[in-house]
């Protein structure tokens, strides 16, 4: 019996010092760790670009721009629901704007030809609307001066119209509302568009101790680039108002299929850059088509997007982890669409550099661990 107490003891030592001795580390974690490899980093240039400019509609705009300066002209249409209005025994006649952006800008009014019947979810600088380009580009309207204004207050703009039984048969009846010129000049001033509820333009029609108001039923800005035209396959241009798209695609071939991205930063140096505003944003889209052109197709939403700096900003950076990660995986790479947004509002340039000084995307990806056996 002795004996057996004894072999006992001896196997419950033996039990307890393998307890005390024992890597209590998950399974296979040793073997994980040393066959993790840090990340390998590349970087790759543009293997193909493509920059153009293009008119965009501005009638969804919640702001409407009007000015000029040597690179960009953009006027303001503004129509008027005027069919019931009663033209006889008006005594004053005046037009009400509201200022966002305020800036001391000069400009002349006109009304709009009948013939061109605008609308404003696709009136552009060169066309009336989808398929109907105007007479003249920049907008038909009668060589008539209806108003001149010389000097623009910050808080509201109001002007008048002439009271003449011919000008305000035109208007109610012969023509499809005013068009805004800007004189010379240097500078831009938004106004608030009919989105914004009651700060929306006016037209009001005073009959001695009555009147009658009447809210936009129509507005947008048009917008027209001037001297300004980039090379296609050099420059990249990005910008809104006038919109510039630059497309580029990277050639990411060389990374194996079954690495995992854990860094992936495209790289944009600005060269130069203009705007209306303190701060913009800039979007990327995931371009759709394998040839770049003018018509090439790119997807509906935004793959990425950050805001831009201008007084302190040099480069934009994005991060394209995930992008990257599934062109190496699953993904067709036809490239990226890059622009401001929205496109549709204040005008917005940036120009970036080109060559080697230009953008670049930089990539660190990590190796899978070899097997444990």
């Amino acid at each position: 019996m002795q004996k057996y107490h004894n072999i006992f003891f001896i196997f419950s030592c033996l039990v307890f010092l393998s307890f005390l001795t024992c890597d209590k580390t998950p399974v296979g974690y040793n073997e994980l760790g040393r066959e993790m490899t840090e990340p390998i980093f590349t970087e790759f240039r543009p293997v193909d670009k493509f920059c153009y400019g293009k008119y965009s509609p501005l009638g969804a705009a919640d702001y409407l721009v009007l000015g000029k300066n040597n690179e960009y002209e953009s006027r303001m249409l503004i129509q008027f629901p005027l069919d019931t209005v009663t033209i006889s025994g008006v005594t004053n006649l005046k037009v009400v704007l509201y200022p966002k952006h305020y800036n001391n800008i000069k400009f002349t009014v006109y009304p709009i030809m009948k013939i061109s019947e605008w609308q404003e979810g696709s009136v552009i600088w060169n066309r009336a609307y989808e398929g109907q380009p105007w007479l003249i580009n920049g907008g038909d309207y009668y060589n008539r001066i209806v108003a001149r204004i010389d000097s623009l207050a910050s808080d509201s703009c109001v002007f008048s119209l002439p009271i003449t039984s011919g000008f305000l048969d035109t208007l109610k009846n012969n023509c499809n509302g005013l068009i805004f010129v800007p004189d010379s000049g240097e500078n831009f001033a938004t106004f608030n568009s009919r989105a914004i509820s009651n700060k929306e333009p006016k037209i009001i029609f005073e009959y001695g101790t009555t009147s009658r108001t009447f809210k936009a039923s129509n507005d947008a800005h048009i917008v027209n680039a001037v001297n300004m035209n980039p090379n296609s396959y050099i420059d990249m241009w990005l910008g809104a108002g006038y919109p510039f798209r630059t497309m580029l695609k990277f050639n990411v071939d060389s990374i194996p299929n079954n690495v995992t991205i854990a860094y992936a930063e495209l790289v944009l140096p600005v060269q130069s850059y203009y705007s209306m505003s303190d701060t913009f944003d800039i979007g990327i889209w995931k371009v759709l088509d394998s040839t770049f052109s003018q018509q090439t197709s790119f997807a509906d939403a935004r793959f990425a997007q950050t805001q831009f700096f201008g007084a302190t900003d040099t480069l934009i950076i994005f991060d394209l982890r995930n992008l990257v990660q599934n062109w190496v995986t699953t993904d067709t790479n036809f490239g990226i669409l890059l622009s401001c947004f929205p496109e549709n509002y204040e005008i917005s340039r940036v120009k970036l550099k080109t060559g080697t000084f230009g953008p670049y995307l930089k990539i660190g990806y990590i190796t899978p661990p070899k097997g444990r056996f």
